[in-house]
């Protein structure tokens, strides 16, 4: 356990994060860095900030197309639902119709013969 502390106190000091730099800037100088550095640290988080904004706008746009288009699909099926009954609404008509028409041939012709016969 000591080497491992030992070792990291060297790391440290080897580093240059143990100690202080030296460095020959005024104190405006160092000043005017650290306000440069803040104000990047400011419109970094203003940009989060924004974007974060940005993306919660996207979100609840796709939120409400999402719905809309649950909406859209449900209100699609139930007009296929009543399109689907007017179809075989309408092929129940046509059979019926088909079928009228073949039964009035049939009948007339039936007819037609039964009174040929009888006149014949």
């Amino acid at each position: 356990m000591k080497k491992i502390i030992l070792i990291f106190f060297a790391v440290l000091i080897f580093s240059g994060i143990g100690y202080a730099q030296v460095n020959n800037l005024t104190d405006r100088e160092l000043l005017i860095q650290l306000y440069t550095k803040v104000d990047g640290i400011e419109k970094s988080l203003y940009k989060i900030t924004i974007n974060n904004e940005s993306i919660q706008k996207d979100i609840s746009v796709l939120d409400r197309r999402v719905t809309t288009n649950e909406t859209n699909f449900a209100s699609f099926c139930k007009r296929f639902d009543d399109l689907t009954v007017r179809w075989n609404a309408l092929i129940t008509v046509f059979f019926a119709s088909l079928l009228g028409m073949i039964a009035w041939v049939v009948r007339n012709s039936y007819v037609i013969r039964k009174e040929n016969d009888r006149n014949n």
